[in-house]
């Protein structure tokens, strides 16, 4: 795809058109794939963060400047999805073993 379809379709998405972010996403989806596969080695968990750095590209497509590469800032929407994911699963063993601790402490 060359830079200037980038930009048109970019444009597109920023007044709304859906059709327009499909190719947008074919185009990038291989790379970004691969670059969440080498952050999290679960290629199930890098197609569920693939999916979820698209659809939080869609919804700040108004953030994105038409003039610029796509492909760096969709780099930047997958990293901070893997590092927010981590935060939660994070939090959520902390949580899970706070409750055993206290299961234990009061038997």
């Amino acid at each position: 795809m060359s830079r200037s379809e980038q930009e048109q379709l970019v444009v597109r998405c920023r007044n709304g058109d859906r059709t327009a972010f499909e190719p947008l996403m074919r185009a990038h989806e291989q790379r970004v794939y691969g670059f969440l596969l080498s952050l999290c080695g679960d290629p199930d968990e890098a197609k569920d963060l693939l999916q979820e750095t698209f659809l939080l590209a869609w919804r700040r497509i108004g953030r994105c400047d038409p003039e610029r590469p796509l492909h760096p800032w969709l780099l930047a929407l997958a990293r901070r999805r893997f590092l927010d994911s981590r935060v939660y699963y994070a939090r959520r063993e902390l949580a899970d073993s706070i409750s055993v601790t206290s299961q234990i402490s009061l038997t």
